[in-house]
C-alpha cells in the first residue's frame, strides 16, 4: 500500500518592490497544509510554510525570477504528539 497524500495550498508569487540599487526584488510566500495516510495505518498531519527571495522582472503578466535564497519550515502534529506523549 502505497502513501496517500492530500491538502491545500496557497501561495502569492506577487510580491515585489523597486530598490534603485538592485533593481526589483520579488519574492514568493507559501503555505501547505496536508495529511498523509502512512502504511503503518496512522495519519500524519502537518503544517509547512516556505519563501524565496531574489531578483525578477514581470511584464504584462509575464516574469522571469532568480531567488537566492529559499526556505521551508515544516511541522509535523502526529510525530509532535508522539514525542510529547513519551
Amino acid at each position: 500500500m502505497e502513501n496517500k497524500r492530500w491538502g491545500v495550498e496557497y501561495s502569492n508569487e506577487n510580491l515585489s518592490v523597486d530598490v534603485p540599487p538592485l533593481g526589483p526584488l520579488t519574492g514568493e510566500l507559501g503555505v501547505k497544509v496536508w495529511g498523509e495516510g502512512g502504511t503503518d495505518g496512522l495519519t500524519d498531519y502537518g503544517v509547512q510554510g516556505e519563501a524565496k527571495f531574489g531578483l525578477g522582472v514581470k511584464k504584462q503578466g509575464v516574469g522571469f525570477a532568480c531567488y537566492f535564497v529559499t526556505t521551508s519550515v515544516k511541522f509535523n502534529a502526529r510525530a509532535f504528539a508522539d514525542a510529547l506523549r513519551r
